[in-house]
């Protein structure tokens, strides 16, 4: 019989949990191989790492971080791509284990006793879940200080994508094929400002204003070409931070509650009609505002909704209020001191 339950048999150790999450998408300059992020996730002390170079013998699909642009002088590189990072959360106590389970490849049932098992088991499981959570909100703070909502975004793929044959019915025998055209997507790189803005909301526990959730899915939904669900995501990230300069213009004068309430009712479109009016606007707010954008996303959030229209919604025209959106999403950000 085993004798792992004695004592002089087992050691106690600091332990953590990670678990690797698939990345698409995102780049970062050299100076972030290897780089982490570290801050507390539902109490407990929580690692994001980029992972270290693979050594040469690691085949490419099989990389966990690859260089994909270069500098053709030199061939020096300039950006890697990340396929996969880890997130680490900490026990935050020790773990009294066997000796003799270092020795051995993971998962060693018959060196642990039942109750141990049961303990490593659900330690991992919970742990893990964890993990998950604090990726997702890594993930939405990285988004949020680098400005890219594009990072790891849920993508569709279409069967009609695959490419059509022409053939003669009757005989369905093929003759032609659909020429291929190859839409690339770009990655988008991460520099090390952007890094050490997203170490700081991470460490302060700093959460990205709701319409920062509704732009990225509005950007997404223009990604996946499903035009009419990101019109409705676009208005909604519109709407959001505009009543949130609102809010504060009104608590700021001190008025009564039921005028707050009376302003929760009034209509987006008033309010757009008004934002030139209030005490904060300035040169700065005008810059970042596109009156007229927003409008034209107004209509077309009012075909959807209330005319149930959704033919003739164009990706060009939805790409120019994302970008109108996200710049005013940002300035209402830095108006409303919410860094």
């Amino acid at each position: 019989m085993r004798d792992a339950q004695e004592p002089e048999n087992h050691v106690d150790v600091a332990g953590s949990v990670v678990r690797a999450f698939s990345m698409r998408r995102l780049s970062v300059v050299p100076e972030l191989i290897a780089a982490r992020h570290e801050f507390v996730f539902e109490g407990r002390r929580v690692h994001v790492h980029v992972p270290h170079l693979d050594g040469e013998h690691v085949r490419r699909e099989f990389r966990r971080i690859e260089c994909n642009t270069w500098k053709a002088e030199g061939h020096v590189p300039l950006y890697y791509q990340v396929n996969e990072l880890d997130v680490e959360v900490e026990v935050g106590h020790s773990i009294s284990i066997p000796q003799a389970i270092f020795s051995k490849p993971p998962r060693q049932d018959t060196l642990v006793s039942p109750a141990e098992r049961k303990l490593l088991d659900e330690t991992t499981e919970i742990l893990s879940a964890v993990a998950g959570r604090a990726f997702e909100r890594w993930l939405r703070v990285m988004r949020w200080k680098s400005g890219f909502g594009e990072i790891n975004e849920p993508e569709i793929f279409f069967r009609a994508e695959g490419g059509a044959t022409l053939l003669e019915t009757k005989s369905r025998r093929r003759f032609w094929l659909e020429s291929v055209r190859i839409s690339v997507m770009a990655d988008f790189v991460v520099d090390v400002p952007k890094w050490t803005a997203t170490q700081e909301a991470l460490a302060a526990e700093n959460y990205p204003p709701v319409w920062f959730d509704f732009l990225f899915d509005g950007g997404m939904r223009i990604n996946n070409r499903d035009l009419s669900a990101a019109a409705l995501s676009l208005a909604i990230a519109l709407e959001t931070s505009v009543r949130a300069i609102f809010s504060k213009d009104l608590k700021a004068r001190d008025v009564d509650p039921v005028a707050l309430e009376i302003f929760d009712r009034t209509n987006l479109r008033t309010l757009l009609n008004r934002l030139r009016s209030l005490r904060i606007w300035d040169n700065d707010w005008d810059k970042a505002a596109d009156l007229r954008t927003f409008n034209e996303l107004m209509n077309l959030r009012d075909k959807v909704m209330h005319l149930a229209e959704t033919k003739d919604i164009e990706e060009k025209a939805l790409r120019k209020m994302y970008k109108a959106v996200k710049e005013f999403a940002y300035s209402t950000c830095d108006h409303l001191n919410l860094n």
